[in-house]
């Protein structure tokens, strides 16, 4: 029988009450709205750090040793090496330029006559000082091209020399 005011629960057989059943499909709506698609799409990832290194070998480096009477100009160094050259003197040309580039000029006679001072080049690095043949002379004679570096304190000295033709 019922009361008044107030209803039976109902019962649908499986022994539960329509509020039950309620409560459990709200339950089960309410849980599947807590997880969105996105959450559902999540993957797990890892990153990995990795850490490489080069191992660069060590450079060895030559030191040329600065010749032991440099010149205060460019010019004054090229024409003492010329001059030293002239003279046959291979110890005084090594005081104003490295041993190499006084093995190259000696290598070749000098040209009495012909090597005469074209100028120096001294506005863009690397400095050069020309010397051949005067104006007019044989154009088959060789050029020589003397390149000159400075020392910390600004003196000059030959660093190369190239023969050309």
């Amino acid at each position: 029988m019922v009361a008044m005011g107030r209803s039976a629960p109902s019962r649908n057989g499986s022994g539960f009450t329509g509020r039950a059943l309620l409560g459990l499909a709200c339950a089960a709506v309410l849980a599947a709205c807590s997880t969105s698609p996105a959450d559902s799409q999540k993957s797990t990832t890892s990153s990995t750090t990795r850490s490489t290194s080069t191992t660069v070998p060590a450079t060895t480096s030559t030191t040329v040793p600065i010749p032991s009477a440099p010149q205060p100009s460019a010019d004054q160094a090229a024409n003492t090496l010329i001059s030293d050259w002239a003279s046959g003197n291979r110890t005084a040309a090594l005081s104003v330029a490295t041993a190499s580039a006084v093995t190259t000029l000696f290598a070749n006679p000098y040209p009495n006559g012909n090597a005469i001072d074209r100028g120096c080049a001294t506005a863009f690095p690397p400095a050069t000082c020309t010397f051949g043949p005067p104006g007019g002379g044989n154009p088959n004679l060789p050029l020589y091209s003397l390149t000159l570096a400075t020392t910390p304190a600004g003196d000059w000295y030959v660093s190369a020399v190239q023969v050309e033709g």
